[in-house]
């Protein structure tokens, strides 16, 4: 709910009525705060040091601005950048920064803070987990690997620092959505050379709309506009707080409690009940994200075993868990990439007739039976709908005689948990960053930073590769296509459900739209015009 509607009595009886309609304008200009409630907390405030998660990257996007922005619609816009320009060959990108870019404390933002930044994302002791996805950046790989210098990154600034050159190893098409992810923003370089605390509140500063201000660890992160933000006057509250609702449901509750003015990522299995309930709260959308299980393919784990994870991947029954378990709120889904893709044909998973004796035969074959049963850990983040999947799972599984150690933990902890390896089977998903299949399919690369599966396989990553470097969009395609059919074909992972986003946003804002990525930056809301006649 709008604070708006919080405005003590007491206060406007104390004011003149010239006073009062003064402050009520100014109050509908810039309405107090918004309450926004997000599944988990954040890793850091260091855009390289962040898991992966995808609320990180909606709280990075509000208090940082990278080169580029996004659109309340979720379209592509000048952010930092005033504008930008694209060589011949499509390998070079210079960027003009804007005049008015400035920092929190009123330092203005250079080329150099980019240059800073991405060297951050790539250097190898920081080990960021977005770090694969610069990989179009010339030398970034190699930079990544320690093989070359910092310096050797293919990033450079000109001009006095006003702007910016890009230079990458091939064509990339969707390289403008790479830069307006949230961990392609900038570091204030005036500051990291001066003060070894500047990640920390109170002393980080930030060029986006916001700038963080408190930070409760698994509680709330409050955030304040930012006066020196170029478009400051075009930014409606003045505040901004994420509370931590980790339990999906204990955000249904806070927000008809009218304790949250939006509630991210509601649980799937009330979409039924919300749509009769919170009729126009609700907004469920298609979007470009996949629910998976990632299978540990490394040695030592009994899902490295290719026979292994086809039998478990045959023992799932999709539909049941997308309709039944979950009520409606997911698409069943055979294949990595989502089916909405643009311009792309996702390639499932094999299909077969008798698919419970085929698994019982291929644990069989693997070495397990009834004397010596399949035993796997299976990881979850604490969620309702994570749980109800993960235990039709391991029903499932239990029908051909295997047996599951189910593991819970909050977000932040599961995701650790994931990239240390230390699971067979974990509950995985992935929103894409950008609209090219390429944000899924990189996940799989034997290089990638996101490879939750730890899956390496050389023909995969050759088509990769190839497809890195075809210039016609058709091959390119083609090529992809064919990978995902190797990954499939190995059952690197276990899809499971295409997501719908599923967010609840009360009447009071407007300026929320629905978009195939979610990404939703709280510059754009504003109470709506019904909220602010009412006050």
């Amino acid at each position: 709910m709008s604070s708006l509607s919080l405005l003590p009595r007491t206060r406007h009886s104390l004011l003149s009525g010239a006073a009062l309609a003064a402050a009520l304008s100014a109050s509908l200009g810039h309405a107090d705060s918004l309450s926004v409630g997000i599944v988990g907390d954040m890793a850091s405030l260091d855009p390289a040091a962040i898991n992966g998660a995808s609320w990180e990257n909606d709280v990075l996007q509000d208090i940082y601005e990278g080169l580029v922005s996004t659109s309340a619609s979720g379209e592509l816009i000048p952010g930092a950048a005033a504008h930008w320009q694209v060589s011949a060959d499509g390998r070079t990108w210079t960027f003009t920064l804007r005049d008015d870019a400035r920092w929190s404390d009123g330092a203005l933002v250079t080329a150099d803070d980019f240059v800073q930044a991405f060297r951050h994302q790539l250097d190898p002791t920081v080990a960021a987990s977005y770090a694969n996805m610069f990989y179009p950046i010339r030398h970034a790989q190699e930079v990544n690997s320690g093989k070359l210098p910092l310096t050797a990154l293919g990033v450079t600034s000109r001009n006095s620092g006003r702007t910016l050159v890009i230079e990458l190893e091939h064509p990339t098409p969707y390289i403008l959505r790479i830069l307006a992810h949230g961990t392609a923003a900038p570091l204030p370089t005036h500051l990291i050379a001066k003060d070894p605390q500047w990640k920390s509140i109170g002393h980080l500063v930030t060029n986006g709309a916001y700038t963080p201000t408190e930070w409760a660890p698994q509680s709330y992160l409050r955030v304040q506009r930012n006066a020196a933000f170029h478009a400051t006057h075009d930014v409606n509250y003045d505040s901004v707080t994420y509370y931590i609702t980790d339990s999906r449901q204990s955000a249904i509750m806070r927000f008809r409690a009218h304790a949250l003015d939006i509630a991210r990522t509601v649980p799937a299995e009330r979409l039924q009940w919300l749509q009769q309930i919170e009729p126009q709260a609700l907004h469920a959308s298609p979007m470009l994200g996949s629910y998976f299980y990632a299978f540990n393919t490394v040695n030592g784990h009994p899902t490295s075993d290719p026979r292994v994870r086809e039998a478990l991947s045959l023992a799932v029954n999709r539909t049941t868990i997308a309709d039944q378990v979950l009520a409606g709120g997911f698409v069943p889904s055979y294949s990595l990439v989502p089916a909405s893709m643009t311009g792309y044909t996702p390639q499932q998973v094999p299909d077969a007739t008798a698919r419970s004796e085929r698994a019982r035969q291929l644990l069989k074959d693997a070495g397990y039976d009834q004397s010596r049963p399949l035993i796997i850990k299976l990881r979850y983040d604490n969620s309702e709908d994570n749980r109800k999947s993960a235990l039709a799972l391991a029903a499932m599984w239990q029908r051909i005689g295997v047996k599951s150690q189910l593991e819970k933990a909050e977000p932040p902890i599961h995701h650790a948990a994931i990239h240390q390896g230390d699971f067979d089977v974990a509950r995985a998903k992935w929103d894409a960053d950008y609209d090219d299949a390429m944000t899924f399919l990189d996940t799989l690369t034997s290089w990638s930073t996101n490879n939750y599966s730890h899956y390496h396989n050389s023909a995969y990553d050759s088509l990769i590769k190839e497809a890195v470097d075809a210039v016609d969009p058709t091959i390119r395609r083609q090529l992809l296509e064919q990978a995902e059919q190797v990954a499939m074909k190995d059952y690197a992972v276990l899809p499971l459900m295409t997501q719908r986003s599923l967010n609840l946003v009360s009447p009071a804002v407007s300026g929320w739209q629905d978009n195939a990525l979610d990404v939703h930056l709280s510059r754009w809301m504003k109470p709506s015009a019904q909220d602010a006649a009412q006050h």
